[in-house]
């Protein structure tokens, strides 16, 4: 029986469970360890601290 992998959806990589789900509002995406590290690294907010995603209304320092 072959080893259990799923492809990465950002990397395009075959990796090793488990997997991240990644949900912005109705489009689900495989993400590996790596790549859901580094997504996590660039979603947040350095202003608030809280997750941003595609599609999520974002202000800057008080502009927007």
């Amino acid at each position: 029986m072959p080893p259990l992998t799923f492809t990465c959806t950002l990397c395009w990589r075959p990796s090793p469970p488990p997997s991240h789900i990644i949900s912005p509002r109705g489009s689900a995406r495989l993400a590996c360890a790596p790549c859901y590290a580094a997504l996590l690294d660039l979603a947040v907010c350095w202003v608030c601290g809280e997750l941003v995603v595609r599609g999520d209304d974002l202000r800057v320092s008080g502009v927007g």
